[in-house]
């Protein structure tokens, strides 16, 4: 993934998240460019987490809660 890609694949993951009213603690490019892990500021339950990773047009998996919140790593294509 080159630096304009990720940039953009950074925005529409912030976009569905804060259209979801989360918000990102941190987003870091997965080793290897080919994803990122996303943490949120925010722990969800399980039906939140469903819903919101249904609305990222990524691949996405969750990992469980971090120190600040939720995380999911996010897998492109």
């Amino acid at each position: 993934m080159n630096y304009e890609e990720s940039w953009r694949v950074q925005d529409e993951i912030t976009t569905v998240v804060n259209a979801m009213g989360y918000s990102v603690w941190c987003m870091t490019l997965k080793v290897g460019g080919y994803g990122f892990t996303v943490t949120l500021n925010e722990r969800l339950d399980e039906e939140d987490v469903t819903a919101l990773c249904s609305q990222i047009p990524f691949t996405v998996d969750y990992d469980g809660i971090g120190t600040h919140g939720s995380v999911f790593s996010v897998y492109v294509d």
